[in-house]
């Protein structure tokens, strides 16, 4: 990618991160609350400016190099959501059981369990395949 597109790239990421945290600021401020889509949308501009900032072209990110930092940081990021959702899990439960309930969010008890079985299951599955 050219330098001067990427300078491009990275100022449109940019210029919408701030917007969107202006914008969550601005319905705080007027004592709004935020939307789960402005949540999700926060995150996802986030995600892009993480990236953008992340690589400097595609090249980069295709190398031996880059496809070693995405492995790590893949494996280190499924331990992190999975103690995260643990964290989760287990507040939600102290909440319901202070509440009556046993398991107050299945939901929130499915992705956890999902999330468990996710990565042995891939990796059976990439092994099978590679046999």
């Amino acid at each position: 990618m050219p330098p001067l597109l990427q300078l491009v790239r990275r100022a449109a990421v940019c210029a919408a991160a701030l917007y969107m945290v202006g914008s969550a600021a601005g319905k705080l401020l007027e004592g709004q609350s935020i939307s789960i889509m402005d949540l999700f949308l926060l995150a996802l501009v986030l995600h892009t400016l993480l990236n953008t900032f992340t690589w400097n072209s595609m090249e980069e990110e295709r190398d031996e190099r880059g496809k070693t930092f995405s492995t790590e940081s893949a494996a280190f990021s499924y331990h992190v959501l999975l103690v995260l959702l643990l964290l989760m899990f287990i507040v939600d439960l102290w909440l319901g059981r202070r509440n009556g309930e046993f398991v107050s969010n299945v939901p929130l008890f499915v992705v956890l369990c999902a999330a468990l079985i996710l990565q042995p299951v891939v990796e059976w599955w990439k092994a099978r395949k590679h046999r």
